[in-house]
């Protein structure tokens, strides 16, 4: 009998609570549905939701809470600064200057430069650059030898149809065969149109020149590019450097912009779908050649499973690179800090030679990309330190991530690990927040959160992994206000129902 009494009153109790029970269940249910529609629209689509913007803004303060980080020393910036604009005249200057630049690079033992920039239609021939020779035709002329005076006016008119820059740039690119030059893509109908027109033929110009930089792939069988891999990103077109240039090379990457909606560059594609090529970008590239490794790419259903660097000499010195876990083949960059994060030597500098000791000393072994920090050169890409940093400096970031091995990661795993942290929660907090007291809950509450982000901070972020915090955080907190708030109320009610009760007997 007293067992029943008991029970009775154990569910008579639970009763009174079940408003209580339904509001946490409710939240619970709220966070993991939350949740579970975030990892589907990132997993099908490139927008982000309200999770992701906040979850993003999260990590960029813990990113300006950790502060800037030195990179490797691997990988500097050549810059086309005040300095070489001031030196060469106007932008955009003759490409005669890259030529010689490069040689001397190559002398001082650097090892690849990557080019942020295209030069897509040929360079105009300048009076500088024929007036040697119109000076010796003219010459020729009053001292009466017509024939020697002709032969220089050919010379000049060959001159007019390829520019000594344009050729002088392309046997540099040759001869030094550390360049690797950069290619822009359009990714979507609209924008190839825009920019091309409806001619599809010219859509892939040179292709068939980039496709020595195409990677291996390891596809599941009967899968291909275009078929399957939604996430996988495909060019509708392209521009690439005049065809002289793109004969001289043998090494090519895609640059781009990977912004997310407020523009911060967190994210890097790594490899893209062309016409059926799956191409490099200009950051796995560049860290490839330094390294001396050949790039694999291995797929599953989904797309992009992992990416490796194997060395050319020594197989099993190789770098797995993390990417995304719905397959697009992106990198989590872990940006090293603001603008001049890394070291900018100026492209003046090395076409004149005028480097300092300590400069020629860092430049051993080093490798560069070439990029505009000028005013009216400049491609500017936020990351998360800087509002206004040079777009090369991201590339590079991605560059240093790779050969150091300590780019973010968001996996599948962590994915899962929230998924039940959020009923794990539910489950502890909920009997917690209803049947205790408000101070007692309280303290819990802020006891969780402090030690919730001290976790995530040592465990998680140091260790280059990205875990949410908003919605595990913002649940708990729910809870808890929402309960307050109910106790709150439904106990003045009755203090009110009591007090009315005791008017009746009492004076």
């Amino acid at each position: 009998m007293k067992k029943f009494v008991g029970l009775k009153s154990v569910g008579k109790h639970i009763w009174a609570k079940l408003p209580l029970l339904v509001l946490c269940g409710g939240i619970v249910g709220g966070c993991y549905w939350a949740l579970w529609n975030h990892y589907m629209t990132m997993a099908n689509s490139i927008e982000s939701d309200l999770i992701y913007k906040i979850e993003s803004k999260i990590l960029d303060f813990k990113f300006k809470m950790r502060g800037p980080e030195k990179p490797t020393g691997q990988i500097g910036i050549l810059a086309i600064d005040e300095k070489s604009v001031t030196r060469f005249g106007d932008w955009p200057f003759s490409r005669k200057f890259y030529g010689r630049a490069l040689r001397r690079l190559k002398q001082l033992g650097v090892k690849f430069v990557g080019f942020d920039a295209t030069f897509t239609d040929p360079q105009i021939t300048r009076l500088d650059d024929v007036k040697g020779m119109l000076h010796n035709a003219k010459r020729e002329i009053i001292l009466g030898r017509k024939r020697n005076a002709m032969s220089h006016m050919r010379s000049i008119d060959r001159w007019f149809q390829i520019s000594p820059g344009d050729l002088g740039f392309a046997r540099a690119i040759g001869d030094v065969g550390n360049v690797i030059l950069g290619f822009f893509t359009f990714k979507s109908p609209g924008e190839v149109e825009y920019n091309i027109g409806t001619d599809k033929s010219k859509y892939f110009v040179d292709l068939d020149k980039l496709e020595v930089s195409a990677l291996d792939a390891d596809i599941p069988e009967g899968l291909t590019y275009d078929s399957f891999f939604p996430r996988l990103r495909k060019a509708y077109g392209l521009k690439s450097n005049y065809p002289l240039l793109n004969k001289a090379g043998s090494h090519f990457a895609f640059f781009g912009n990977d912004a997310d909606d407020d523009a911060i560059n967190r994210w890097v594609t790594l490899v893209e779908n062309v016409e059926g090529n799956l191409m490099p970008s200009l950051g796995l590239k560049v860290a490839a050649e330094h390294l001396n490794s050949d790039v694999a790419v291995f797929f599953n259903e989904i797309g992009v499973e992992a990416i490796s660097l194997f060395h050319r000499e020594d197989e099993d010195r190789a770098i797995e690179v993390n990417t995304d876990p719905f397959g697009a083949g992106r990198l989590l960059v872990n940006h090293r800090g603001p603008s001049h994060g890394f070291t900018h030597y100026s492209l003046s500098d090395a076409y004149y030679g005028t480097y300092t000791k300590k400069q020629r000393k860092e430049l051993r072994g080093m490798s560069l990309l070439l990029g505009g920090t000028a005013a009216g050169t400049q491609d500017m890409r936020p990351n998360v330190f800087d509002p206004a940093i040079d777009g090369v400096e991201n590339h590079a970031a991605v560059a240093d991530n790779i050969i150091r091995g300590d780019f973010m990661k968001r996996t599948l795993s962590l994915a899962s690990v929230e998924w039940k942290l959020v009923v794990v929660l539910g489950l502890f907090f909920a009997p917690l927040v209803i049947w205790g007291s408000s101070l007692i809950s309280g303290f819990a509450v802020v006891l969780f959160l402090a030690g919730y982000w001290a976790f995530d901070w040592y465990y998680w972020f140091s260790k280059g992994h990205w875990a949410y915090i908003a919605v595990p955080s913002f649940e708990i907190i729910a809870m808890f206000v929402t309960t307050t708030f109910y106790k709150y109320v439904t106990e003045e009610r009755e203090k009110k129902a009591v007090k009315g009760a005791f008017q009746h007997y009492l004076s």
